[in-house]
């Protein structure tokens, strides 16, 4: 199938999937030339594929990749006949918040400040996209608000490898506070505390709120990332960053740059069968049980 747009009121949702990753997470199975995005762990589609094919009915995505690893990102879109989509290629990995910032500047510079930015990791797994795809329509009113949606799951357990979100006691969505990655004793407490989301590494924000945010927290990753992108070169089916400006640029992930910062928070539950394919008990659980969902993932 060729990707969707979708629906008109859909068409200013533009998916954001970082691809990026050096290969030692699931090693020796993923590498350094095919990291976990491009692994097809016991079903027919890789995980970014999957990614992409639960992003039908939005604009057509953005996907953020080492350059290495274009010729990949070709071969798996024409195998799921995605025809229409932008590749943003990096010379070197500089974390999700740089990522997604060239996607900012990339629409602002197009006039397109009010456009939602969906950032998506590429090596999740989702077994129900239609209510990943109805949290973002009950998102939408938020964050044209100018408010970060992050899109909270209900802990099943102590875990400390994500980040929490503490929600604010009235109705409003509102977050009390952003937790990076907790201790054991402090994941227990939460996990046990209704108020708490694990944080699912899926945000939506306008173009404009992802750069006032960058402008605010980390100047130099705006201006670096801002050159890196003018200076590009064109390609065919990709945007080549400038490697000077781009290893100029500040590393950092979303989380610490932007979301334990912001004052601007909100929190979208998010119940759709998410979970992170990052250690090896969770790819075999996802080859053994999540694979047989696939044709619940578009």
């Amino acid at each position: 199938m060729t990707h969707k747009n979708g629906a008109l009121h859909n068409q200013d949702i533009i998916p954001v999937i970082l691809a990026g990753g050096q290969g030692r997470r699931l090693w020796p199975l993923s590498t350094s030339r095919r990291p976990k995005p491009f692994l097809k762990l016991g079903d027919r589609h890789s995980l970014l594929q999957h990614t992409v094919r639960r992003m039908n009915g939005f604009a057509a995505p953005f996907i953020i990749c080492h350059r290495d690893h274009r010729p990949l990102v070709i071969r798996q879109m024409k195998d799921i006949d995605c025809a229409s989509y932008e590749m943003f290629l990096e010379p070197s990995g500089r974390g999700t918040a740089p990522a997604a910032s060239v996607a900012a500047h990339y629409l602002a510079g197009k006039n397109r400040p009010d456009d939602m930015l969906l950032i998506c990791p590429s090596d999740h797994a989702i077994d129900y996209a239609p209510l990943l795809r109805e949290a973002v329509s009950k998102a939408r009113p938020l964050a044209a608000q100018g408010r970060i949606v992050t899109f909270g799951i209900a802990p099943s357990g102590a875990e400390t490898r994500y980040g929490y979100i503490c929600r604010a006691d009235d109705a409003s969505h509102g977050v009390s506070r952003f937790h990076e990655k907790p201790g054991r004793h402090d994941a227990a407490l939460w996990a046990a505390d209704r108020r708490y989301y694990w944080n699912s590494g899926i945000f939506m924000l306008r173009v404009s709120t992802m750069l006032d945010a960058l402008r605010r927290y980390d100047y130099a990753m705006f201006e670096t990332t801002g050159k890196a992108l003018r200076h590009a070169a064109r390609l065919r089916h990709a945007i080549m960053l400038d490697d000077a400006f781009y290893a100029a640029c500040p590393h950092g992930s979303l989380d610490r740059t932007i979301m334990e910062k912001a004052d601007n928070l909100a929190v979208m539950p998010l119940n759709c069968g998410w979970r992170d394919v990052g250690t090896w008990p969770a790819a075999i659980s996802y080859c053994l049980c999540g694979a047989k969902r696939s044709n619940l993932a578009a």
